[in-house]
C-alpha cells in the first residue's frame, strides 16, 4: 500500500509525517521559529525510524505550498524536491489555504462555509473560502480586515467559520454572530495526508524542475482591500 510523506512548514511550526491509505502512521513536529531547514532532514530520518519504513517504500512526497512564511515555503519544496529527484517520485502540491480549510472542517463539521486566513503583516491576511467538500468559492487573495469585511459571503451564507492562523486577528473586526473562529492547527497534517493522497489517486502532480511556493504576492507588495 503507498505511502506518502507530508512537509507542512507554511508557519511557524515544522511538520513532518508518513501517511498511509490516508492515514498518518508516525509525525514529528516542532515549533522552533526559523530552525526549519536545521529540523526537517532530521525529522524526516526520524519517521522513517519510528515506522521502520525505508525510502523505497514511499510513493510521493506531499508539501504544503503556500501562501504563508517566504523562507518556511521555500524550505518545504526545496526539500521535497530533493526528495523527489533522488528516489524519482511525485510531488503533490497542496494549497496551504485548502489544508487549513479541510483541518477546520475535521474540527467542526457542521458548518457551511469555511474561510481559512493566515496571518499576514499588520491587518492583513491570506485568505479564500470553501464549501463543506472543500470546493472553493472564493479564490485565494490577500485582504485587509476591516469591519465590513466579507459582506457578499455573509448575505449569501450562515455558519461561517474562519479558521488558521488569521482567526485571532478576524475577531477584532467580524463580530457578526454567523462568523466562528477556531485554529484547528493539530488537524493540519492528517488534512494534508487525505489531499494529498486524493491528488496522488489523480495524478495531480508538480513539474519538479519548474514548481515554485505560491506565495500570493511578492515580498513587501502592498495590498489594497479586496471588495469582499
Amino acid at each position: 500500500m503507498s505511502k506518502i510523506i507530508c512537509l507542512e512548514t507554511s508557519g511557524k511550526d515544522c511538520s513532518v509525517a508518513l501517511a498511509q491509505a490516508q492515514r498518518i502512521i508516525v509525525r514529528q513536529s516542532q515549533s522552533i521559529a526559523q530552525s526549519h531547514s536545521a529540523s526537517i532532514n532530521i525529522m524526516l530520518q526520524a519517521i522513517l525510524q519510528q515506522s521502520q519504513s525505508h525510502w523505497n517504500e514511499i510513493a510521493a512526497i506531499a508539501v504544503s505550498i503556500g501562501p504563508g512564511s517566504y523562507t518556511g515555503l521555500r524550505v518545504g519544496l526545496s526539500t521535497a524536491k530533493g526528495v523527489a529527484y533522488a528516489l524519482k517520485i511525485p510531488i503533490v502540491g497542496i494549497n496551504t489555504l485548502r489544508i487549513i480549510a479541510r483541518a477546520a472542517q475535521q474540527k467542526a463539521p457542521n458548518n457551511t462555509i469555511y474561510l481559512p486566513m493566515i496571518d499576514a503583516r499588520r491587518m492583513e491576511v491570506f485568505c479564500a473560502a470553501y464549501t463543506t467538500k472543500i470546493q472553493e468559492i472564493m479564490s485565494p487573495k490577500a485582504y485587509i480586515l476591516h469591519e465590513n469585511s466579507f459582506a457578499e459571503l455573509r448575505e449569501k451564507w450562515t455558519d461561517i467559520c474562519i479558521c488558521g492562523s488569521g482567526a485571532e486577528k478576524a475577531k477584532n473586526f467580524l463580530t457578526d454572530p454567523k462568523f466562528s473562529f477556531q485554529s484547528a492547527t493539530e488537524y493540519y497534517l492528517d488534512a494534508l495526508a487525505e489531499l494529498a493522497f486524493e491528488a496522488y489517486s489523480q495524478q495531480q502532480f508538480l513539474d519538479l524542475a519548474y514548481a515554485t511556493p505560491f506565495y500570493l504576492k511578492a515580498f513587501g507588495e502592498q495590498t489594497a482591500a479586496s471588495k469582499y
